[in-house]
């Protein structure tokens, strides 16, 4: 089962994974930031075939969602326009967790950690752009609060994924 995590920074994303991949025995991955065209083109067949493996894994962000959400602050997302369906295709095998938490906390990480790409500023467009994203992919990722209860909501949707497979 490949899971995809997303959502806006200082969420708690990467502890999270790399805490549930620890303790569930799955494969942490990073998606790959490139503005490189070949190397997107090559994280879609990377993709298909770890969905084929079977293999468990959790990708903190995949490059296929956020280079469409992300395109104003750096807009090298042309590329992949002529992979839509097939993007959508492969994203609709995996499990794509949009994880949010509280604005008010989100912005105190926000501050604790600075950041050079984004700022706060930058976020209810990065809101909005989240949802063109994943209308324009044609996927409804599950929205789950990162709090303490979040493995349990990610195991239950799993779980359910595959036993529908």
């Amino acid at each position: 089962m490949v899971i995809i995590a997303e959502g806006l920074d200082c969420t708690g994303k990467t502890t999270w994974a790399k805490k549930f991949c620890e303790e569930n025995k799955y494969e942490y991955k990073v998606g790959l930031k490139t503005d490189i065209e070949i190397e997107k083109e090559k994280q879609i067949e990377e993709l298909e075939e770890e969905i084929a493996s079977g293999k468990d894994i959790i990708y903190d962000r995949s490059t296929l969602i956020d280079n469409f959400a992300y395109w104003k602050i750096n807009p090298t997302w042309e590329c992949l326009l002529h992979h839509i369906s097939k993007i959508h295709t492969l994203l609709e095998k995996c499990l794509v967790i949009h994880f949010y938490i509280a604005d008010e906390e989100r912005k105190e990480r926000m501050k604790l950690r600075g950041d050079e790409w984004i700022n706060e500023s930058d976020i209810e467009a990065l809101k909005e752009s989240y949802s063109r994203t994943y209308n324009l992919l044609g996927i409804t990722p599950e929205y789950i609060l990162l709090d303490e209860t979040a493995d349990s909501k990610v195991i239950e949707l799993v779980d359910i994924m595959k036993n529908n497979c």
